[in-house]
């Protein structure tokens, strides 16, 4: 079970449509559907200020229980510590996201020429 399959399984235990829970993270329709492996960082930032009690290393991982059991309200210090871990975990993601999309990692250099397509000089162009 994935990110999107916890989604929709936080949803209806919660007794809430998906169309919903979209709507209050300012997603449009269909989000958690287009869903592949995992929440943008626009979107986690939003899921984590309208449903702090969402249990995030279930979300992305599936251990532990779905909510987080807590007398009231979460402290504004628990949420802005989930969010920095999380954002430095994208971060991270991010920063090697890069390092895997630079050119060196296909092979080719930039400034170096591809030897296959140098042009031919002509008898003409020597005189």
């Amino acid at each position: 079970m994935g990110v999107k399959e916890r989604l929709k399984k936080y949803c209806k235990s919660n007794k809430m449509s998906i169309v919903d829970f979209e709507a209050s993270i300012s997603a449009s329709n269909g989000y958690i559907n287009s869903i592949s492996k995992s929440v943008g960082l626009d979107k986690l930032k939003s899921i984590i200020e309208k449903y702090p009690n969402l249990n995030l290393k279930w979300l992305f991982t599936g251990e532990g229980e779905m909510e987080i059991s807590m007398n009231g309200k979460p402290t504004d210090n628990y949420v802005i510590e989930v969010q920095k871990k999380l954002i430095e975990k994208l971060e991270a993601e991010i920063d090697q996201l890069k390092k895997d999309n630079k050119p060196e990692s296909y092979g080719l250099h930039a400034a170096e020429p591809d030897p296959k397509l140098r042009r031919k000089r002509h008898w003409h162009e020597d005189q």
